[in-house]
């Protein structure tokens, strides 16, 4: 794999897999990458301990806004305690895109971060 943005990450650069819906939210969170000023923002529907909707938003970079989508798609349905056993490596691995660990740290894991933070608040 020698192309950054593989055709299966790019079909996540969809603007109708983000965006939010007119409804009650029971978590939230967003997060800003200060390497690079990429913003995500998730808000999440947690019912009867699972992840019901999972809906995000993303401005930046290729890479974390189809990241983003990705993660938003994982996880819609997954039972809370998901993100706690789904670990960074994990993220990666799913992901599966060669970048360096600079875009790693700031692109790559920004939209995972930001997705455990709204359960951290």
């Amino acid at each position: 794999m020698t192309d950054l943005y593989t055709e299966r990450l790019l079909s996540y650069w969809n603007p109708n897999l983000r965006g939010f819906h007119d409804q009650d939210y029971t978590h939230m969170a967003s997060e800003t990458s200060s390497l690079c000023g990429d913003e995500v923002e998730f808000r999440v529907t947690l019912k009867d301990g699972l992840l019901e909707t999972v809906d995000v938003w993303a401005r930046g970079c290729c890479l974390s806004e189809c990241c983003a989508a990705m993660l938003a798609k994982l996880a819609r349905g997954k039972p809370l305690v998901w993100l706690d056993t789904f670990t960074d490596q994990d993220w990666v691995n799913h992901v599966n895109v060669p970048v360096g660990e600079s875009r790693k740290k700031s692109c790559l894991m920004l939209p995972l971060r930001c997705l455990r933070r709204a359960f951290t608040n």
